[in-house]
């Protein structure tokens, strides 16, 4: 089984993501191909989806920071919606812009729920308005396009605390699937 698994790298105050360290460390598992990606609207979705065509994971494991939450957090659904007045790194500021036409939210091909409830987990309705949710409604789509390439989940993490011992036994839930 192949796991493509992804972070963030820095944005605005948050200088040393999280996300990225996760990732990094989830990489040194055998099966697990993991990337750090920019925080960027054009450049994470693009390199994303050709991660997906390139590694053809089982699984997408993606993680961003949310610095409102309180702990990890597994996301249900990525909205069709770009609203932030954060700046990308790339200088992008996208406000109240959809994302693709014809669609109005996305939801993965697993059952986020029963996931959350196996590692004592809290969900979320609401990836965002940023990247994290550009990235997963991206995936999604692509995933949604192309079948056989895989599932994918989003987790949001704080930017404090250690989230590895949590989203280890998260990448062992989805290898027992």
């Amino acid at each position: 089984m192949t796991i493509l698994v992804t972070g963030f790298g820095p944005f605005g105050e948050v200088t040393d993501n999280p996300s990225a360290r996760i990732a990094k460390a989830l990489g040194q598992e055998g099966d697990v191909y993991a990337r750090v990606l920019d925080v960027s609207y054009t450049r994470a979705a693009r390199r994303l989806c050709q991660l997906i065509e390139q590694v053809q994971p089982q699984f997408v494991l993606s993680f961003g920071v949310g610095r409102r939450r309180k702990g990890m957090e597994l996301e249900r659904i990525a909205h069709n919606l770009n609203d932030c007045t954060l700046p990308d790194i790339d200088g992008d500021v996208r406000i109240k812009r959809p994302i693709a036409a014809g669609f109005e939210a996305l939801s993965p091909a697993l059952d986020v729920d029963a996931i959350a409830a196996r590692l004592g987990l809290s969900v979320s309705d609401d990836a965002g308005g940023y990247v994290c949710n550009h990235l997963y409604f991206e995936g999604l789509r692509h995933l949604r396009a192309t079948p056989a390439k895989g599932r994918m989940i989003f987790a949001h993490i704080p930017p404090e605390g250690d989230y590895l011992p949590q989203a280890m036994a998260l990448l062992k839930v989805l290898r027992s699937l």
